[in-house]
This record gives C-alpha cells, structure tokens and sequence, in this order.
C-alpha cells in the first residue's frame, strides 16, 4: 500500500486538473478506510504540494464501510480536514447482507453508525431497493432504524444484477418494486428528508453531496489512483473522459511513462466526446437533479439547431406528463421519476441525427 500510495502521489505531480481552487475531494473506490489514515494524510498534503488550494468550506468525503473504522482513525481523519462520511450499510439484515457477498454485518452497521452518532460527525448512508426477501414493511424498518443514527444524506439505489444473475430469482416482481420506488420518496419524507435527485435525499440539516453536483451540472472532475475516471470540460470541442487501469502492474508502469512525457493517459484509455453524446450527457445529469436542465446553461453550451431539436423533445415529454416547466428549467414530474428511463431514451441523441442539424 505504500507503493501504492507514492504512485497516486506521483500521478497528482501531473497537475491536470485545470482548476487549481478545489471545493472536493472524494476516497472512494474499494475501501479506503482499511488504507491507512497516514496515507490519506499524505495524499492531502501532496494536493496541496502541487498548488492546488482547498476552498474555505471543502468537503471531504472518506467512504467507509462498516467495521472499518475506529474511534482514533477517526479523529485523525478530522483533523486532516475530512468533513463527512459515505457509509455502505444496504440493509440492517445480515442474511441478506451475506447473500449479497458483503464483508459486513448488520451489528457492524450499527457500531459504526453509532460512532458517528456519538462523535456528531456528518455521514451519508446507502439503502439498496430490491434486495431479495426485503419487503416494504422490511425497507421502512431500514429506513427508521438509520434514522435514528441522524445521518445528514442517505441514498436510495435499486439492485441491478445481470439477468441470469442467481439474485434475479429472488429479486422482487415489477409490480412489487414498483411499489418500493412509489414509497421510498414520502417514507424519507416522514424523517425530514428531501429528494433532490433521482437516488439521493438530504436532511433537512444537512446538505446536498457537493461532491456529485460536480458530477451532474457538467464541471471537471480528476479521478487518481486504480482503475480512477475523470473528465474534463476544457479538453476538446465537447469535453474528454479518460481512466487509469485497473491493475497495479499496468498501472505502475503507465504512471512512470507518463511522468516522463506529461501526458494523458494512452489513447484506448480517452474518449473526446462528441457533440450528440455531450448533449446526452447534458441532459441525463441535469434532469436526474430536481432542479432540472436550466434553459439559459443549455442555450450556453450548445448550438442553437441543438438547442432547438432538445427543447422540441421536452416540450413532446411534457405533453406526456413525464416532465414540467417551471422558472425556466425542466423538471421530471413525479410520473417521470417513476418512469425516468423511458424519458432518458427519448434523449439519447444519436450522431447522425445531430450532424444533419449543425449541417444545415
């Protein structure tokens, strides 16, 4: 892990990302709370080595998962400047935790939890909807009893497994999950939650994750480290993803070429997005938030033939019913929540479709 550690400090020596003010920084990936807390040290004060800045009310978020973590790491981790938690809790069943392979169990959960209740330190919680044998009556008990911890944001994500997945054979029906999704959004309701996109609530005292509103409202974002994504804004007409590996050997090996040259990642490891796929993504993020896409962003990033084909597709959605228009942004109705997949299709913008537009 040390090894380890002193390549991701090398990579960030790169000095890619072209704001140098930072408002997050997010240890995710794998299990960054069995990494070592003097390594997490190390990697803030190599950030700031390289002349990036942490804005006066950063957030930095250390995912967590249960049983991995102590009372002493965690006042280490505070005085780094960790400002909040992503705890992976999924259900307080420990049968079906063990089912779905995770490492912890449900009293894991509650220690950990209870930690971070004890010590008044801001966290964020995961739930998974559709877990076999999890009933509506079984998920609501999930809900009061994280309640109970105060967690400041809790998100809500639907089991997704390969069709032949032996999961699918227990999974609930349509129907049932239907009525799941249906529930999940006034039960957190009740607890003094607020859904502000489509998988995530905020506490009435806390706030929204800044860390994924950078994700969602098209800003740049570096990902260091193994098998790490990022994306740039400022990199070609219409934005650049590229990603690391996934192995440490090829890893290793890239980082020290990479040293030598300054340079990006190796082609088959960046993707210049084109203007129909930037439109797509502009649109999927944005909708996902219930603040909506913002008319005057949308009419700010693309042409005006773009502009025009987008707004024509909306304005068909909300003749559906599955999205409204209101102080200039479109949203998704609580119909077009429950449906947001049939509404992503409709905007999914192919390459030909868009070229006939900026030709003419």
């Amino acid at each position: 892990m040390d090894i380890y550690c002193d390549y991701v400090i090398s990579e960030l020596s790169l000095k890619l990302l072209p704001q140098k003010s930072l408002s997050s920084i997010y240890f995710g990936g794998g299990t960054p709370s069995l990494f070592g807390t003097g390594r997490i040290k190390r990697i803030l004060d190599a950030i700031q080595n390289q002349g990036y800045t942490f804005q006066d009310n950063i957030e930095i978020t250390y995912e967590i998962n249960p049983g991995t973590l102590t009372k002493p790491d965690l006042d280490l981790l505070k005085s780094y400047g960790v400002t909040r938690y992503s705890v992976g809790v999924q259900t307080f069943d420990s049968e079906i935790l063990k089912k779905i392979g995770r490492e912890h169990n449900a009293e894991q959960s509650r220690e950990t939890l209870k930690l971070l209740y004890d010590t008044q330190t801001s966290f964020t919680a995961d739930l998974i909807l559709g877990l076999p044998q999890i009933s509506a009556d079984k998920f609501a008990q999930d809900v009061a009893e994280l309640s109970t911890y105060n967690p400041s944001h809790i998100s809500i994500y639907l089991l997704t497994v390969p069709e032949l997945h032996f999961l699918n054979k227990e999974a609930p029906k349509d129907d049932q999950l239907e009525d799941l999704i249906l529930q999940a959004e006034p039960l957190l309701h009740q607890y003094g939650f607020t859904r502000y996109e489509i998988s995530n609530y905020v506490h009435k005292t806390g706030h929204p994750s800044k860390h994924n509103l950078l994700y969602w409202n098209d800003f740049s974002y570096w990902g260091v480290g193994l098998g790490a994504h990022s994306y740039f804004k400022e990199y070609g007409s219409w934005g650049t993803r590229f990603w690391n590996p996934r192995s440490y050997k090829s890893y290793f090996s890239q980082i020290d070429a990479r040293l030598k040259t300054q340079s990006l990642p190796p082609a088959p490891q960046i993707e210049a997005l084109q203007l129909h796929e930037s439109m797509t993504d502009f649109s999927f993020t944005h909708l996902r938030q219930s603040a909506g896409i913002p008319r005057d962003r949308l009419e700010s990033k693309f042409p005006a033939p773009c502009v025009q084909f987008l707004i024509d597709k909306l304005q068909k959605l909300q003749k559906e019913g599955y999205i409204f228009y209101e102080t200039d942004c479109w949203k998704l109705t609580a119909y077009g929540k429950q449906f947001a997949d049939r509404t992503f299709r409709e905007l999914c913008f192919t390459k030909d479709e868009i070229k006939n537009l900026t030709r003419e």
